[in-house]
């Protein structure tokens, strides 16, 4: 199972918190896996390098690129968790969710919990599939792969290469990044050689990105937010039809360095863009 948990969260009181929230998010995970499962808690927190988990503060100030996140009373907001580990998804949802806390500390804003949300029907950011129903959807599907991909970047995105970050959506490092992360955990293997194709199968047909910096505790980063299409420049139909189910993929995955700190994610959009003064935002307002 991949899992896609979206908690509502209403502030007990008003606080101006940091602009970037992901360490936060990521200490209330690994808090709520711990009360249930101290060893799995343990596990995830040393595993490395790649973690089967993300998280994340919808709402968090660096979406907009302000000084802070403002923490209001009078309205909700929205921690995201997500689980591409079949046995992470199975504890989060027989152990973990049936009972959560009912209050969260994010940094030193404090809200009351008013919903889980794990159904795509009760919010965009929530939804489950399985590993089997992204195969069948997209690898033996009878219908032609698309070729025209289109991602939305809801979060700072950047990605590690060679010691430095690499904060634009080039294809081979996107569908590098699903590919390692499909690979670490899905039944089905997909070709290592899918980066290296998609870097000469793929162009960039759009995009409309904005920078944005993200200051860690031990680090400052610069990643891309915003909207990219990637259009298929080569007929590889055993290609594509990978390429379609890693795009699907990357809603519970995320993609490239950090994401378990509230970077990295991302969803599909529809392939039909239109032009760029009547694209609709990436970014979904919550209240």
């Amino acid at each position: 199972m991949l899992l896609s948990v979206v908690v509502a969260v209403r502030p007990v009181a008003p606080a101006w918190l940091p602009p970037a929230l992901g360490r936060a998010t990521h200490a209330i995970f690994l808090d709520w896996v711990r009360a249930v499962a101290p060893a799995e808690a343990a596990a995830l927190h040393t595993t490395e390098p790649l973690k089967p988990f993300t998280t994340g503060l919808l709402e968090e100030g660096v979406r907009a690129d302000v000084a802070g996140t403002p923490w209001r009373s009078d309205r909700l907001y929205h921690l995201r968790f997500t689980s591409f580990s079949p046995e992470l998804s199975a504890l989060l949802r027989e152990r973990v969710l049936p009972a959560p806390p009912e209050r969260v500390r994010v940094e030193q804003g404090e809200g009351v919990v008013e919903a889980v949300y794990t159904a795509a029907t009760e919010h965009p950011w929530a939804g489950e599939t399985s590993y089997d129903d992204l195969v069948r959807e997209h690898l033996l599907a009878v219908r032609p792969a698309p070729r025209r991909l289109v991602l939305g970047f809801d979060a700072p995105t950047t990605f590690r290469v060679a010691g430095r970050h690499v904060p634009l959506p080039l294809p081979e490092l996107v569908y590098g990044s699903l590919l390692e992360r499909w690979n670490a955990w899905a039944p089905v293997r997909l070709e290592e050689s899918v980066r290296a194709r998609a870097a000469r199968a793929l162009a960039v047909a759009y995009h409309r990105l904005q920078s944005r910096h993200v200051r860690f505790a031990d680090s400052q980063q610069v990643g891309f937010m915003g909207q990219c299409a990637y259009a298929v420049v080569e007929n590889d139909s055993d290609l594509l039809r990978q390429l379609g189910v890693l795009t699907a993929f990357a809603f519970w995955s995320g993609v490239g360095h950090r994401t378990t700190m509230g970077l990295g994610r991302l969803r599909p959009l529809p392939a039909r863009l239109a032009p760029a003064r009547q694209l609709p935002s990436a970014h979904a307002s919550y209240r």
